[in-house]
């Protein structure tokens, strides 16, 4: 049997009994002293900062607590090199403006330590030991056989019912999938789902199974207003045991209703998404789909890396730990539509609430155009590329481009051969028919897109692969169109022999070395260990 790994508290301050007394196991303390420093743990075998005065990794995942008497929350430079969204401390402590400040940005939470309960609580809500998430496809629904209306199914983009649902409310449709919560766990289901709120109108119902047994032990209903104000189904299964979760939506009325995936996942004390600090956008014109973006300002300096997280069916985030490698602040930026990703392509309303985040956060870091990098691999080239021309930055960083999203569209019958259905659903979803004209369309729109930027103070970077199967074109195009429009740019590139995934190892490992040559060369920054070849 695996023994769990414990979560380590830091604490700075004088020992609390009553928050000592009721920590659960999963919590693993460390008290330190309350004038407990940088100097200090040189000295010590805490070792929280390596002797480049960077944090130690085996606390990027800590929690740090700061009673209102610790000397740190005095200290800019120790603070900075803290991670975001794990930081706690005494509502009573008098802070400088330029600490409040820090604090605010890395999403620091006040308390009243006197309440030992309420800090627990949070904690055990905040800081799971693994953060779980998934989605129920669209594969796994099934029609109530008593609905005798219309139903369409238009690949995973959408799963569209029209007709009488009842004049009471009836089971519409439930999810074969089962799952699982365990005891003492908090999750939430958030549905993709659309409908006429004139003449429908739905409820989804969330059932607890004991195992081994067919009778439902508990229910959760969730009215359509209720999901529309606070977006998601949040469920406690306060049982010492766990059960399974089934789901089931209940509707009345006549008119369409449109469904997708329905995503389950950790819910958290402040409402995060998906990790601490996590938030997600809308795309109130496509079912509500979710973006999600996680924002760490780091030290603060220049500049503000943007990563756009490839293709994957997997919930959550990807690249945290090695944008945390570099150092600098950075947006971590994940889209978990259709089966793994739309292409961070979408309403206008959603691709402009992209281009706000990242702006607001350059704006909220002091920083200018010259100071962003955007940067992606496979379908995160899409975003880095796409969104270039609206923020004009100093660096794109991508490995095996994808911009032609319809000729990725037209390979899959050929040169792949069945391997990336997804690609078929992002030219229905975004462009309603899977033709060969439209595919041919698309591909000039979104290129059309690229070339309206101003690209004379942007440099690239880029790894693509010779014979690639899903986008064989956009390198060319790319580096034909920057050499004739802005012949005095810096154009990095490196190809590599095979497919699209033949060697995503030398792809990923030459995107990690152009990072730190551009975070070296452009922005002055340092490192004694580095990746790449």
């Amino acid at each position: 049997m695996s023994v769990k790994k414990k979560l380590k508290v830091v604490y700075f301050g004088e020992q609390i009994e009553a928050f000592l007394t009721h920590l659960p196991e999963q919590f693993d303390p460390i008290i330190l002293p309350a004038n407990y420093d940088m100097d200090q743990d040189q000295e010590s075998a805490v070792h929280l900062w390596l002797k480049n005065k960077t944090l130690n990794p085996k606390y990027r995942k800590a929690i740090f607590i700061f009673s209102k008497e610790a000397t740190i929350l005095t200290q800019k430079e120790a603070l900075l090199t803290l991670p975001s969204y794990r930081l706690m401390y005494s509502h009573q402590t008098e802070l400088l403006s330029s600490i409040s400040y820090i604090l605010a940005a890395k999403g620091a939470y006040a308390f009243d330590f006197s309440d030992a309960v309420t800090m627990i609580e949070f904690m055990e809500k905040q800081y799971a030991e693994i953060v779980y998430g998934r989605k129920l496809e669209m594969d796994y629904i099934k029609v109530a056989s008593r609905f005798q209306g219309k139903v369409i199914k238009k690949g995973h983009t959408q799963l569209a019912l029209s007709g009488h649902f009842g004049d009471e409310f009836t089971q519409l449709l439930s999810w074969r999938m089962t799952d699982l919560i365990e005891a003492k766990q908090w999750l939430e289901a958030y549905l993709e789902i659309q409908h006429d709120q004139v003449e429908a109108d739905f409820l989804l119902k969330v059932y607890f199974i004991r195992k081994n047994s067919v009778m439902f032990e508990k229910e959760f209903v969730f009215t359509a207003d209720e999901l529309a104000t606070q977006k998601v189904a949040r469920f406690y299964n306060e049982a010492d045991e766990e059960m399974y979760l089934n789901f089931s939506l209940f509707a009345k009325g006549q008119g369409t209703i449109k469904v997708a995936h329905l995503h389950v996942r950790n819910t958290f004390a402040d409402q995060s998404y998906m990790i601490p600090g996590g938030k997600s956008i809308q795309d109130k014109q496509n079912l509500g789909m979710e973006i999600g973006y996680y924002f760490e300002p780091a030290d603060f300096k220049p500049p503000l890396a943007v990563y756009f997280s490839g293709y994957r069916t997997a919930e959550g985030f990807e690249g945290k730990n090695m944008m945390e490698a570099f150092g600098s602040p950075y947006l971590l930026i994940s889209d978990p539509r259709i089966e793994g990703g739309n292409f961070y392509l979408g309403s206008d309303e959603l691709e402009q609430q992209l281009i706000d985040i990242i702006q607001k956060k350059l704006n909220y870091l002091g920083f200018s155009a010259q100071d962003l990098v955007l940067s992606g691999l496979s379908m995160g080239t899409f975003g880095a590329l796409y969104y270039a021309s609206d923020l004009l930055p100093k660096a794109v960083i991508v490995g095996k481009p994808m911009m032609s999203l319809g000729t990725v569209a037209l390979n899959e019958r050929i040169k792949r051969s069945d391997t990336f259905a997804t690609s078929l659903d992002t030219l229905l979803m975004n462009t309603g028919d899977v033709t060969v004209e439209k595919a041919l369309a698309f591909d000039a729109k979104l290129f059309e897109k690229f070339q309206a930027g101003d690209y004379q103070h942007t440099m690239f970077a880029l790894a693509y692969m010779k014979q690639d199967d899903y986008d064989d074109k956009i390198f060319t195009q790319v580096y034909t169109f920057l050499k004739q429009k802005f012949p005095l740019s810096k154009v990095l590139h490196k190809g590599l022999v095979g497919r699209h995934n033949d060697n995503t190892q030398g792809i990923v490992r030459w995107f990690v070395k152009q990072y730190y040559n551009i975070l070296e060369t452009q922005f002055h920054r340092e490192y004694t260990n580095k990746g790449g070849d």
